[in-house]
């Protein structure tokens, strides 16, 4: 992997090269992404710059003996730390699913999200975690010295979905790690990490990609696609690459999650608590992972049709479904209820994710929307008579 394998993140690129050059790195390190970010592909990217035999032009030389064992994530000084599935009785969990780990990197790159993973872990409605005798297993490798000679480095992704065991094992690790060794947590749920962990990383934020970047990015995947389409799906993507090319490939998850929204909506206007909880009940049916991310694209609508609302924008790239539903919406998403529709959500996949009733959570968030929105309901009732 090389820097230039990645689009756009020029700064934090520059501010890798800058501490590579002054050797005073700091040895415990946060990438604060959001879902679907690359922020393993950059840690890689990072090492693999560190120990080339030849950097040039401000990346790695991509041909040397170095840079190919890390291409092809054989490289034995760095380390892997994620989430995985049925391996309580595993000696050394991630290494057990270090295969399919390859295999995604193989097949996606840079760009994968959490539902990448489970989809390569198999993991069917499983919650992946990460075991704490994967740490017990790190300080095994970490003591003993570098095969290579030059920088080692651990990436652990998804930090959050460490239990309390692995954390405080790994503490001490992170604290004082051997030398030349370079501890990177590629997460996107930071508030779900311990604060004795946060507090020993020193962060770094990836930043959406601008317009131009997504659609220079798309352009290589989706060489033959209109303008048109471009333009919608960086404009649907919030700043994430992978997101854009998702909606660009009409993903079939999106789809689904448009169907239920819909659904979600068409409930609230009716007022039909009935539909709303048997709605909850199908959404559960799915799986945590699966209703996390639907969460995510309810937010995303919602957004949409406020900023549609007002200047137009990103309402008119949508689907025919979702310009169905932002109709219905039209003047009912408002500064007076946003930021509670927000709350709402957020709170909801945090929930969600914390291994909460996932059917009580979602139907406790339809009634909360359909408090938030009521008023403007009604307001816009009023008008029409």
């Amino acid at each position: 992997m090389q820097f230039r394998d990645i689009i756009g993140y020029e700064s934090l690129k520059e501010e890798l090269r800058r501490i590579s050059a002054t050797g005073h790195i700091p040895h415990n390190i946060l990438f604060d992404i959001e879902d679907g970010m690359p922020g393993v592909g950059l840690a890689l990217a990072w090492i693999q710059y560190l120990n080339c035999s030849d950097p040039h032009h401000g990346d790695s030389c991509g041909v040397c003996p170095h840079c190919k064992m890390l291409s092809q994530l054989s490289y034995p000084d760095v380390h892997y730390i994620f989430p995985v599935v049925n391996a309580t009785d595993v000696e050394t969990p991630s290494d057990n699913f270090l295969s399919q780990w390859r295999e995604m990197f193989a097949a996606e790159g840079a760009y994968f999200d959490h539902e990448t993973w489970l989809r390569y872990l198999n993991a069917g409605k499983q919650q992946p975690v990460i075991y704490s005798k994967d740490a017990i297993a790190l300080e095994n490798k970490l003591s003993i010295a570098s095969s290579e000679g030059g920088y080692r480095m651990v990436i652990i992704y998804e930090p959050d979905r460490m239990n309390e065991a692995a954390a405080n094992k790994l503490l001490k690790l992170m604290e004082e790690p051997p030398d030349k060794t370079i501890i990177v947590s590629v997460c996107f749920a930071t508030e779900q990490l311990l604060e004795t962990i946060l507090s020993r990383m020193q962060r770094f934020e990836l930043l959406p990609l601008t317009q131009d970047e997504l659609k220079m990015g798309l352009r290589q995947f989706y060489p033959q696609a209109q303008e048109r389409d471009l333009l919608r799906a960086a404009l649907r993507s919030d700043g994430i690459l992978l997101r854009a090319r998702q909606i660009l490939a009409n993903n079939t998850s999106i789809a689904k999650y448009t169907e239920c929204f819909g659904q979600l909506i068409g409930d609230i206007v009716r007022k039909d608590v009935v539909a709303l909880r048997k709605l909850s009940e199908k959404m559960d049916s799915e799986g945590r992972e699966w209703i996390v991310a639907a969460l995510v694209y309810f937010e995303e609508c919602f957004r949409l049709s406020f900023t549609g609302n007002f200047t137009g924008a990103g309402t008119q790239f949508s689907t025919d479904r979702e310009q169905a539903i932002f109709i219905a919406l039209n003047e009912v998403i408002t500064p007076a209820n946003i930021e509670s529709i927000y709350r709402t959500t957020e709170s909801a996949i945090r929930h969600v994710r914390g291994n909460v009733s996932a059917k009580m959570v979602l139907f406790d968030t339809f009634l909360r929307y359909t408090a938030a929105l009521s008023p403007a309901l009604k307001a816009r009732e009023a008008r029409s008579i």
